[in-house]
């Protein structure tokens, strides 16, 4: 599977794993790797339509899962 399918792939499950934390530490470590995963979207977005839209549908997915 290209890297450009796993970061959002990988984003919607930390998404999902968000709202399953027990302690705000793994909380805390979640959103860490989201912003990480986030950065490198974002990073690609310019240069790659897909990236883009799939930026797009993170930052959605994100702001409506809190």
């Amino acid at each position: 599977m290209p890297l450009q399918m796993v970061v959002p792939a990988a984003c919607r499950a930390l998404i999902s794993a968000r709202s399953a934390a027990a302690t705000d530490e793994s909380l805390q470590d979640i959103e860490s790797m989201l912003n990480t995963l986030q950065g490198i979207l974002e990073a690609w977005a310019p240069h790659n339509a897909y990236i883009s839209v799939q930026l797009e549908r993170v930052q959605q997915e994100r702001t409506s899962a809190l």
